[in-house]
C-alpha cells in the first residue's frame, strides 16, 4: 500500500501550450497517456468503492485496479492506495464480472494527455497534463511514498506548492474532486 500526496489545478486553453513547453524543458517527459476509469458502487449514486482503469502509456496498455480512501489536508489530497494490474485483454470480462456481482457504474472518467517527472525539493514528483471529460485541462502532481509520517507529508505538500508556484498555477488550484465536477457538469 502506498500513500499519495497530490494537487491539481485547472489549466486554461490559453496557457496550455506554454505550460506543456515549459514542462518539456524542465521535466523528464514520460509519454502520452490515455486513461478510461470506471468507478463502481452498490448503486449508481452511492459512494465510490473502487476503480478499474484501462490505461495506455506510450504503446503499453494495461488494467489497473485501485481502492483509495481519500482525505483532504490544506490544498492537497492524501490517499492510501491499494493497487494491482493485469492484462488489458480482460477489460470486458472484468466489467461483466462486477455487473454480475451487482455492482453499478457510478462514474466514468476519461483522461488524455502527457506525463512527466520532476525532482523538486528532493522529492520525485509525478506530473500529468490531462484533458478530463468535458472539464478541460488539468495539471496534476503527486508524490508517492510508503512513509506515513507527518513530517514527510508536510515536506511533500511544500514541494507541491513550490511546483505550482514554479508553473504559475497557484491561482487555479482545484479543490473539488473530479467526481463532483463531472456530476455538476452533467446537471448544467
Amino acid at each position: 500500500m502506498s500513500l499519495e500526496i497530490e494537487m491539481k489545478a485547472h489549466v486554461s486553453d490559453k496557457k496550455l501550450n506554454n505550460l506543456k513547453d515549459n514542462l518539456k524543458k524542465n521535466s523528464q517527459y514520460i509519454g502520452t497517456v490515455d486513461k478510461t476509469d470506471i468507478y463502481w458502487s452498490t448503486d449508481e449514486n452511492g459512494p465510490l468503492l473502487f476503480r478499474t482503469r484501462l490505461q495506455t502509456l506510450g504503446n503499453k496498455t494495461f488494467i489497473l485496479f485501485t481502492k483509495k480512501p481519500k482525505q483532504q489536508r490544506l490544498e492537497t489530497e492524501i490517499n492510501s492506495e491499494i493497487e494491482y494490474t493485469t492484462s488489458a485483454k480482460y477489460w470486458d470480462t472484468i466489467q461483466d464480472f462486477y455487473k454480475a456481482l451487482n455492482f453499478k457504474i457510478c462514474l466514468n472518467k476519461y483522461k488524455k494527455g502527457w506525463e512527466f517527472q520532476e525532482i523538486l525539493d528532493e522529492k520525485k514528483i509525478h506530473i500529468e497534463l490531462m484533458k478530463v471529460n468535458n472539464l478541460g485541462y488539468f495539471f496534476e502532481a503527486e508524490i508517492t511514498t510508503d512513509k506515513e509520517k507527518d513530517n514527510f507529508i508536510i515536506e511533500s505538500q511544500k514541494a507541491l506548492f513550490h511546483l505550482f508556484e514554479k508553473y504559475n498555477l497557484t491561482d487555479s488550484i482545484e479543490r473539488d474532486s473530479y467526481r463532483s465536477m463531472i456530476v455538476n457538469s452533467k446537471q448544467q
